[in-house]
């Protein structure tokens, strides 16, 4: 048996020796050297490689390293520029919460004058209304007193001018003897008589009225009474006559104006005596003590009329404070829910 595997060794062997030694063989081998050449160029290549990440490496870290550094010093200017900031948000923060003090402090001072203001100006405003009543008071007595001392007067509307002559006293009394069919040895007592105002109107205008006093009330009524009585015309010019009035009872009575009017165009007898409007409707005599009154009564009744304008003899209605100056609610809470807010900005 050992013989046997001996010599079958020794038949592979050879025939291994004979394979070595044919042309395939010889190729193999060849083939094999290339293959061991080409693994040393590749080696070679992996190790330049291997420098070339190297280097490449060096250089990254380097270039990490420089933006490091700059991105440190980048950090600290940032951190300067930060607190630099920081500083001047203070600094002005204080600044503006120092402003807002004394502003909170300007208007506490305000909102304190301006309540004491507005009591002031409601004290002074009623003190105010308190001396106009006062003078509307006095004002009524003395248009009563002037009414008074009018009383005996007769104002003359129309009397064309220069037709008196010399004596305006002389002309009326003629007048009124022979249009007033009044006795001729009838003493009409006249004191004065005058035209007014002064100055004589340009050619054109209307003539000035004339005033006559009399030293009798009773003689005065009569004539007025007479005159209203009867048309009289002097140089075909239709002269009336009428109570002399102060210049605010005339201002009154002459805001009947349009009322009267409407009523004379519908037949419906009225009188004006003094301030007042008397009307005789059918149901009975209704006396009214404004003209606003008697435009609201008329045209309750079914009348048109316009309404006339507001009356302002009154004192009190011709100035601002008769309004009264209201104080304004609210004023320093308004003035804290501002500065609240302007503080929360």
């Amino acid at each position: 048996m050992s013989e046997g595997n001996t010599l079958r060794k020794s038949q592979r062997k050879k025939k291994e020796v004979n394979e070595l030694t044919e042309p395939e063989s010889i190729e193999h081998e060849m083939e094999e050297a290339a293959s061991e050449a080409s693994s040393d160029n590749e080696n070679q290549r992996g190790h330049s490689d291997t420098k070339l990440m190297l280097d490449g490496l060096a250089k990254i870290s380097a270039q990490i390293h420089d933006l490091d550094t700059e991105l440190r010093g980048a950090k600290n200017e940032l951190k300067q520029e930060i607190s630099s900031l920081r500083q001047d948000m203070d600094r002005q923060f204080k600044e503006h919460h120092n402003t807002l003090e004394s502003q909170k402090a300007d208007l506490a001072e305000a909102q304190t004058r301006i309540a004491t203001l507005e009591e002031s100006n409601m004290e002074a405003n009623g003190e105010l209304k308190t001396m106009q009543k006062q003078m509307q008071l006095l004002r009524d007595k003395v248009t009563e007193s002037e009414a008074r001392a009018r009383r005996n007067n007769i104002r003359i509307f129309g009397l064309p001018e220069e037709v008196e002559g010399g004596s305006v006293i002389t002309y009326l009394n003629d007048m009124f003897k022979k249009e007033l069919l009044i006795p001729a040895d009838f003493d009409l007592q006249m004191q004065r008589a005058h035209r007014t105002p002064p100055m004589k109107p340009k050619a054109g205008q209307r003539p000035r009225h004339v005033v006559v006093n009399f030293l009798s009330f009773a003689t005065k009524d009569m004539i007025l009474k007479k005159a209203w009585q009867k048309k009289i015309k002097v140089n075909d010019q239709l002269i009336q006559f009428d109570h002399d009035y102060p210049a605010e009872i005339v201002q009154k009575r002459r805001s009947y104006s349009d009322i009267k009017k409407v009523l004379k165009e519908r037949g419906i007898r009225f009188q004006t005596p003094y301030t007042r409007l008397r009307v005789h409707w059918k149901e009975g005599v209704q006396s009214y003590n404004s003209a606003m009154e008697a435009a609201e009564d008329i045209k309750k009744r079914g009348i048109h009329i316009n309404t006339p304008s507001s009356e302002n003899s009154k004192g009190l209605d011709r100035t601002p404070a008769a309004e009264g100056w209201q104080r304004v609610g609210g004023t320093a809470r308004r003035a804290q829910e501002r500065l609240q807010e302007y503080q929360r900005k």
